[in-house]
């Protein structure tokens, strides 16, 4: 059960002013929706039996006040935002490469940044019902005006998606504020244009886990015809990381097929009838057919800005593999998601292996040899972050290497770890509890600490930081008014370092 974004803007703004305060009380006590009946007090609210409420009339109360009462207005606050398609797609079609912004669209970025930058002012925690009442209003038009980059990292806020989908939703906003035309994958675009191609052969090539800062989860599985050209199936839904193997294992029931990305990243596909958008995603529409097939030698051709190395392992950690004297390195959905532990057990085994790679990022591991032997419905093939190593796929491993020798000081060439920590938590400090934070002596030990690091520029950054509340201008009675600018834009610098 959720609530489009629009009702509870509706809600929260028809409340007489004198009653604001009693709902940031009643909302920051917590509302629990367990049912359509919700009691608060000596008042119950009724949710009218619908999946999503889209009417301010679907949620009523008995209370002498209602319908402008307190607890109408929390209950909505407390449902959940509706993820849906958005009303139309707006004015500004995304035909070409580059689009210019509407001033609907433009009136909306700037609302949602000021919004934003009050936000950030205050804390998550101690958000006032009106400013959520304007960031769901702001939901809504996004969805409207078609900037769905956007909307989808608000969509994530809201639903708690922390730092992240803060960060991202920032970075898109300033990005469409600083010029009048923008590339259209800025404003992204609501559904792909598919277009008929005919049948495919198809092989595997590889699996992936998604895992998005607008709180999407899932898994894509990726093919390969014969011309080495990609084509993908996605089954990304709204979620967080616990549906990413929910969906992995799941069926999928595509063109007919009624696999699990698990058992389709394992086999060939034959598709008659296929469509597809431009970026190479199938469609799944009725006259679309598929049948397994054999999957064949694995990543015989693979697409352009893959390779494939082949070869002994020879070391690594939980975060990269040494294969054959190149580096692969853990892609950050899937030490997220735990292969850290599973990579770590696989270095050590030394087994003769063919690495699939987009970069530096190792995307799937064949083993060659039986040094390792996973389950047999996994093909010989592990995908990181979608599949779970245990010691039950090795035998007697090699006994550990002699601690090595610390690298020179010309080899630390990684930021240390501690520092991500260190400007993690501070971010997650402001967009929690706002700028209140940053008064005290512990920011300050910190941009000592990180100067003393050798990370001197996060330590610039965090600096600014802390100054940015200095920031502002007295009002006509004395009182000082921070410039909630100046805090999203140095918030927004040290998320991007």
């Amino acid at each position: 059960m959720n609530i489009d974004p629009a009702v509870v803007a509706a809600i929260v703004d028809a409340l007489p002013p004198r009653l604001r305060g009693r709902l940031d009380a009643l909302v920051a006590e917590g509302v629990r929706v367990e049912g359509r009946g919700v009691a608060l007090g000596n008042a119950t609210v009724t949710i009218a039996p619908v999946e999503t409420v889209t009417d301010p009339e679907q949620i009523t109360c008995d209370c002498l006040l209602a319908p402008r009462c307190t607890h109408r207005a929390a209950v909505a606050l407390s449902l959940p935002v509706d993820d849906a398609a958005p009303v139309s797609l707006g004015a500004a079609a995304l035909a070409g490469d580059v689009v210019r912004l509407t001033a609907e669209q433009r009136a909306v970025v700037d609302e949602t940044w000021r919004n934003l930058g009050q936000l950030l002012q205050v804390g998550m925690v101690r958000m006032p019902a009106t400013l959520r009442s304007h960031l769901t209003a702001d939901l809504h038009r996004m969805r409207v005006h078609g900037l769905v980059v956007a909307e989808r990292g608000l969509t994530g806020l809201l639903g708690d998606g922390g730092v992240a989908a803060a960060s991202s939703l920032l970075f898109n906003l300033w990005q469409l504020r600083r010029a009048d035309e923008v590339p259209a994958d800025v404003l992204g675009r609501w559904r792909r244009a598919y277009g008929d191609v005919g049948g495919l052969s198809l092989r595997p090539l590889v699996a992936e886990p998604v895992l998005t800062a607008s709180l999407f989860a899932g898994v894509q599985v990726s093919f390969v015809d014969a011309d080495g050209e990609a084509w993908h199936i996605s089954r990304v839904l709204p979620g967080g990381a616990g549906d990413v193997a929910v969906r992995y294992h799941g069926p999928s029931d595509w063109a007919g097929l009624a696999a699990s990305p698990r058992e389709l990243s394992r086999h060939g596909l034959v598709v008659s009838g296929a469509t597809a958008s431009p970026d190479g995603r199938l469609g799944g529409g009725r006259k679309v057919r598929a049948a397994l097939t054999d999957a064949g030698s694995l990543w015989q051709a693979v697409p352009e800005g893959h390779h494939v190395i082949t070869g002994r392992i020879e070391g690594g950690g939980r975060s990269e593999l040494v294969v054959a004297g190149s580096r692969l390195f853990l892609g950050d959905v899937a030490a997220r998601l735990g292969a850290g532990p599973g990579l770590e057990l696989l270095a050590r085994t030394r087994a003769e292996v063919a690495c699939l790679a987009r970069g530096e990022q190792l995307l799937g591991v064949r083993f060659l040899d039986d040094v390792v032997r996973p389950p047999e419905e996994l093909g010989g093939v592990w995908w990181p972050g979608l599949d779970r190593v245990s010691l039950d796929w090795v035998g007697e491993l090699p006994p550990a290497p002699p601690d090595e020798p610390p690298p020179a000081p010309d080899q630390w060439t990684a930021t240390p770890p501690s520092v991500a920590l260190v400007v993690g938590r501070w971010l997650e400090r402001v967009l929690r509890g706002g700028a209140v934070v940053l008064q005290g002596d512990s920011i300050r030990a910190d941009v000592a600490w990180l100067d003393r690091a050798g990370a001197g520029f996060a330590a610039e950054l965090l600096e600014r930081l802390r100054c940015a509340p200095q920031e502002g201008a007295r009002r006509f009675d004395g009182t000082w008014e921070p410039d909630p600018e100046a805090l999203a834009l140095a918030w927004l610098a040290l998320a991007l370092y």
